[in-house]
Parts: C-alpha cells; sequence; structure tokens
C-alpha cells in the first residue's frame, strides 16, 4: 500500500496536540478559499502565540476562517 503525504488538517491537528502537551498555546485554524475558475480549496494551519506555526502560504490571508479549535 503507498505511503500519502499527511493532509494539513492532519498535520495541524498533531502539531496542535503536540504543542498543548507541552503548555503552549495552540489553535487551529480551517478555512476556505476561492481561487481561479471558481473552485474552492480548503486549508489548516495553527497558531502559537501570534505566529503561524504550520500551515503558512504566501496566500493564507485569502482564506476565510469557518472555525478554530482551542485544545
Amino acid at each position: 500500500m503507498p505511503i500519502r503525504p499527511a493532509t494539513c488538517l492532519e498535520q495541524g491537528l498533531a502539531v496542535q496536540f503536540l504543542l498543548a502537551r507541552h503548555g503552549y498555546p495552540a489553535r487551529l485554524h480551517i478555512g476556505v478559499a476561492r481561487f481561479g475558475g471558481g473552485g474552492m480549496q480548503a486549508h489548516a494551519w495553527v497558531d502559537s502565540g501570534g505566529a503561524v506555526v504550520i500551515g503558512d502560504s504566501p496566500v493564507l490571508g485569502r482564506f476565510v476562517t469557518l472555525t478554530v479549535l482551542e485544545p
């Protein structure tokens, strides 16, 4: 069975868990954005202390946050 890379949501959940377990604040953001041709894309990222820890992107500002999960 081929191994696939982890999705941004899977990575975000793992990082949020590890940060929270070690006492760091960690918020998991889940958002969507529209890109060319009318398509939508979903993305997840984690911030801690006001900085994006994982999931940063040059187009992150285009994503509208649907929800923020805190441990």
